[in-house]
């Protein structure tokens, strides 16, 4: 019985091994069958050689396909046919899919390099008809491509413009399209996409009705409303709220890789308190604001007895504030959460401990001497301003003490911020441009922003509550904004984004070439998307992630980043020559843009970029006292007699005030620009750029960045401080052909001209 059991136990066995090897041998079968129909469908796609063959239909080939690919290459893998001891008719047709589906990149590049040869002649003509020159191999490509999206790329002059308008010649010399076919626009020319957006609602059926201005009316709006709500009693008060607890407060040490970075911050943007003194840091400037605001009456750094001497110290002892009416004392330290101190060479991690230690032996040393003497001191720490509560503790360590508030009016505290910073409104009035720009382009509604500066500032220590506070200054002028202009650029292009999403019929444009992709904002490129859907236009876009305006009308460079995103299944042409930049200016534009920007790593394209054929040409200084007027103009007029008469001449401004004062000395030179960077596009002999000092409104000015939330609304932000700046001098330095020249202050230097080798350390 037992032996009957254990044969029918065996004989199940081995049935079960049968029916699992037929099972597998019809699997392989069924692999083999569905590898032989990806051939025949691949083959297909080149099978005329004379059409070409487009990356969306390879894309298509291996998204259908990827499974199949992914199991007859894990039988590939590590021998796996001969393990399992698989019949060799596997093989080949497993390795032919391997092959297949690793290869089909290359040989659609190659069967389109073959499609289209006949008419490389005509993309040559078309080159030269933009260019008197030879094209290189890669702009022929992008010429001949016939792929409905595709991106140009590469560092600036390396013939991206050039391709892109040869691209447009070709097309309408060979009849591909007419007139009416396509669209040419570039990333920030808002008056461009308005018109277009004017003239897509139009052929929707829809009356525009508006008219872009002529000139740019935000500046004038937002003066004349901070003029009227500065006397306005909620709103005064919340720039005051804000004036102290944000604008004015600035660094912490902490903030900082070493020591000297924050020295060299403090030497340059001194904390100077609303009395005029000039304080060690600027957590000593929260202290002294605020003791002016309760109309408390102090002293900084009075001697505290003729024999107080801290053990260690060279001189007497002189607490930071002395309130003599109270004999009560102030001292600030520089303390985190840690413990750790900020002291002179704290940063340093083989010194952190000892000088750590040393530091707490003085504030111990500090507190026997008051309690010797019975004189109460207040400590505050960095570590509560970073939390937000150094200021209220001190409120209640002055009352514990029986200290009276006298505190001072609205009125009398602002006109004394206006007369210790005078810069404060019109930063103010700069961060609310950009802000308002940044919010008109991202088309979000004021709920929105807020939640959104709400939910960033959380991560945002130790200026933690900076941008909600903010917002509450920029939303009162976005809605007064909202209510005094019906429409705008930013707006009518929205608009017509949003019927061109509803509208049905098809509208006629076979092309939209886009050039200066990289600063394109969010309602110019969904206008684009939406086009795109509807009539299913080619793409064709050209940019270079190095000269983004990033946060200048909403610039927002990862629409170039992630252009794949946006427009999946592009083919990517990569310019990697130099071409009318002098090699000089393009060596130290490119160790300049990898030194300061985590766009970088989306924008790698630098890094192969040859400038062995670019002209010659260098970077020169000239020096300039910026705090006298008469210097600066006759400097500068200096500068513009030595330069021939017959050189085209650009004089680059970041700043509106630099370009109403520089265009003033031109005189009657001719062939001469003087025009906001963001605003200039054509090449110049000579590129002048005007503003290298290192102060309120210089270059880079670090208030302007921290009193602004533009950046709140990138979809991808760049954690490197101050990379727009950056973006802006590399923009400018390609504009040259031969010279270009920084305007320095010589008591003052933007530490961007060091760092271009101009200057030593």
């Amino acid at each position: 019985m037992e032996q009957q059991r254990m044969a029918s136990r065996i004989s199940e066995y081995f049935k079960l091994r049968k029916q699992e090897k037929e099972e597998f041998s019809a699997f392989l079968e069924d692999l083999k069958r569905k590898i032989s129909i990806a051939e025949q469908e691949y083959q297909e796609i080149f099978r005329n050689s004379s059409t070409y063959v487009d990356i969306q239909t390879v894309l298509a080939w291996k998204n259908k396909f990827s499974r199949l690919h992914d199991d007859a290459s894990s039988y590939l893998k590590d021998g796996m046919i001969e393990k399992k001891k698989l019949p060799r008719q596997y093989l080949e047709p497993f390795g032919k899919m391997d092959a297949m589906y690793d290869h089909i990149d290359k040989k659609r590049t190659a069967h389109n390099r073959k499609a289209v040869a006949g008419h490389e002649w005509a993309a040559q003509e078309a080159f030269r008809r933009v260019i008197d020159a030879k094209p290189t191999e890669y702009q022929i490509d992008a010429i001949l491509a016939e792929n409905r999206r595709i991106l140009i790329s590469g560092a600036p002059s390396t013939g991206k413009t050039t391709a892109l308008k040869a691209k447009i010649s070709y097309i309408k010399n060979r009849g591909l399209c007419e007139g009416k076919d396509f669209m040419f626009l570039r990333g920030g020319d808002l008056k461009g996409f308005a018109a277009f957006a004017c003239k897509i609602l139009e052929e929707c059926g829809v009356p525009a009705g508006y008219k872009s201005p002529e000139a740019d009316i935000l500046p004038g709006m937002i003066e004349k409303f901070l003029a009227e709500k500065s006397v306005e009693a909620s709103y005064r008060s919340r720039l005051i709220d804000y004036y102290f607890k944000f604008h004015s407060a600035g660094h912490t040490a902490f903030e900082y890789k070493d020591y000297k970075e924050y020295e060299k911050y403090i030497a340059l943007f001194p904390p100077i308190s609303l009395k005029g003194e000039k304080l060690k840091s600027y957590e000593e400037l929260d202290v002294a604001n605020f003791l002016f605001a309760l109309g408390v009456e102090y002293e900084y750094h009075a001697p505290f007895s003729e024999d107080a001497m801290v053990q260690g110290a060279r001189t007497r002892y002189k607490p930071d504030f002395t309130l003599k009416d109270y004999h009560i004392c102030i001292n600030v330290y520089q303390i985190d959460e840690d413990g750790n101190t900020a002291e002179e060479g704290v940063l340093s991690f083989s010194q952190k401990e000892n000088i750590t230690k040393q530091y707490w032996e003085s504030i111990h040393a500090v507190r026997e001497i008051h309690e010797e003497a019975e004189i109460p001191l207040i400590e505050c720490y960095t570590r509560d301003k970073h939390s937000g509560g150094m200021l209220p503790k001190l409120q209640a360590g002055l009352s514990s003490h029986g200290v009276e508030f006298n505190i001072k009016s609205d009125q009398v505290l602002f006109k004394a911020i206006l007369n210790a910073d005078p810069a404060f409104l019109t930063i103010l009035a700069e961060s609310i441009r950009y802000s308002t720009e940044a919010i008109l382009a991202s088309d979000l509604t004021e709920e929105e922003i807020l939640t959104l500066s709400r939910t960033k500032s959380r991560t945002a220590a130790p200026l933690y509550k900076r941008r909600e506070r903010l917002m509450s200054l920029i939303l009162p002028f976005y809605n007064d904004y909202l209510a005094k202009v019906p429409c705008d650029d930013y707006r009518i292009v929205t608009r017509a984004a949003n019927v061109l999403s509803d509208y049905k019929a098809p509208l006629e444009y076979r092309y939209l070439f886009l050039d200066d992709l990289e600063n394109m904002n969010s309602c110019a490129i969904r206008l684009v998307t939406e086009l795109s859907e509807n009539c299913r236009c080619g793409i064709v876009a050209a940019g270079c992630g190095w000269c983004s305006m990033v946060g200048r009308y909403g610039a927002d460079p990862v629409y170039m980043q992630d252009f794949g995103r946006f427009f999946p299944g592009f083919d990517e042409f990569e310019c990697t020559r130099v071409f009318d930049l002098p090699k000089e200016i393009f060596s130290k534009m490119r160790t300049f843009a990898l030194n300061g920007s985590s766009y970088m790593e989306y924008d790698p394209l630098c890094l192969n970029t040859d400038s062995s054929e670019g002209a010659s040409g260098k970077i020169e200084l000239v020096l300039i006292h910026y705090d006298n007027e008469i210097n600066i103009r006759e400097k500068f007029t200096e500068l513009l007699a030595s330069l021939p008469e017959n050189q085209s001449v650009l004089i680059a401004c970041r700043y509106d005030a630099d370009v109403a004062f520089f265009a003033g000395c031109i005189g009657d030179r001719k062939n001469t620009d003087c025009r906001p960077i963001f605003c200039a596009q054509k090449k110049y002999d000579v590129v002048i750029w005007c503003n290298t000092k290192y102060t309120n409104f210089g270059f880079p000015d670090e208030r302007l960045g921290l009193n602004n939330i533009s950046d709140l609304l990138l979809r991808r932000p760049d954690s490197f401080q101050s990379s727009g700046e950056r973006n802006l001098l590399c923009k400018a330095m390609s504009l040259t052909r031969g010279r270009f020249i920084l305007l320095c202050d010589v008591n003052n230097a933007s530490p961007y001209v060091a760092e271009l080798g101009l200057l030593k350390e």
